[in-house]
């Protein structure tokens, strides 16, 4: 029987501060992925998926743990976030299959980090894209959505989700277009940073800035020119920012414009922050070898870390013990008033208004 995960703060705070002599040049903490799981008597360069697991890797002794194993070989579990508590999992699956054996919607649920306690929080059609972020305190959910059918200048919608008080806030994001690769709640807990995306037809690196928005009102320029073609990953401090190239990798700190490069060659796939925004975790493809390595880089020491960890990986994040943080329904209560009082599991539908 595959152990199940039993995360529980005080024991990993332990760990990080304890660490073994032979793990010590490794950081703290669980990198939580959507792993595929092979399928018998394949090939072991070509691990042909037979469902997508939630899993994490504990990064100092080395072990595999398992979330939530897929219920059958179509049952595929993508983009899983654990809280900064380390208490809940938030995680995509498909829906219930329609007459024709397809799935119609996806389904964002929550489950405990010891695999119990799951249940649906929202729905979407298969065809929007939505992004969605754990709050500094973990009690909220922030979800930006955007149809892939609407108009292009139409205006992508934010819901800030009370899973426990049955809670919904609606409001409008700060700029007009998002990109879907950048979601984050702000570290102090009163707003979000996303990444404006340029107009349909326009690449202009000008319409194309990091911004943060406060719930109050308002945004603010953190970045005023992003690259418009290649994907950029914030740093969870906000203070850095990494640029995926086609060729190169490079930090910016965003305070002084400083860029260092991180890894050259090859862009990086999945990269992931540490919480405390000094190390970078990414899947590497070794030659010869097809099948991808989860590499650590230390930019502090300028160094990288190879995991021995070879998985064919859909996505990651990286958890670590963190302070609890401010109370960040009070901060959304004072800004958004009472909000809306509905009932979960929340319909998704940009077509039905919420603008």
């Amino acid at each position: 029987m595959r152990p199940r995960l039993l995360v529980a703060a005080a024991i990993l705070l332990s760990l990080a501060a304890a660490p073994t002599r032979a793990r010590a040049d490794k950081p703290a903490g669980l990198v939580v992925g959507s792993f595929s799981r092979p399928l018998p008597m394949t090939d072991p360069r070509f691990q042909f998926e037979g469902g997508c697991a939630i899993e994490a890797r504990e990064l100092r002794r080395h072990k595999k743990l398992t979330i939530r194993a897929p219920r059958d070989t179509n049952d595929c579990l993508r983009t899983p976030r654990m809280s900064p508590d380390g208490a809940r999992v938030l995680f995509e699956a498909d829906g219930p299959p329609d007459a024709d054996g397809k799935a119609k919607e996806v389904e964002l649920r929550l489950v405990g980090a010891d695999g119990r306690g799951e249940r649906t929080v929202a729905t979407r059609d298969v065809h929007q894209e939505i992004a969605y972020a754990w709050s500094p305190d973990s009690t909220l959910i922030a979800v930006v959505e955007r149809d892939e059918y609407a108009r292009a200048d139409a205006y992508a919608r934010w819901l800030i989700i009370d899973p426990n008080g049955q809670r919904v806030w609606s409001m409008k994001p700060c700029a007009a277009q998002l990109r879907n690769d950048l979601l984050q709640w702000a570290p102090e807990g009163d707003g979000m940073i996303v990444a404006a995306q340029p107009h349909e037809g326009t690449l202009t690196p000008g319409e194309n800035p990091l911004l943060r928005c406060a719930f109050a009102g308002g945004r603010r320029e953190l970045v005023p020119k992003l690259p418009v073609s290649e994907r950029v990953v914030l740093s969870p401090d906000a203070r850095s920012l990494l640029i995926l190239g086609y060729e190169s990798n490079v930090v910016l700190t965003i305070a002084t414009g400083e860029k260092r490069s991180v890894w050259k060659g090859a862009a990086l796939e999945l990269p992931i922050w540490s919480p405390d925004g000094d190390w970078i975790g990414a899947m590497v493809p070794p030659k010869p070898n097809f099948v991808p390595e989860l590499v650590l880089f230390d930019l502090r020491a300028n160094k990288a870390t190879r995991t021995g960890w070879f998985e064919h990986a859909y996505e990651l994040s990286w958890w670590a013990p963190r302070p609890m943080g401010v109370d960040c329904g009070a901060l959304v209560r004072a800004a958004r008033g009472p909000g809306q009082e509905l009932s979960l599991p929340l319909r998704i539908d940009l077509k039905t208004g919420g603008r």
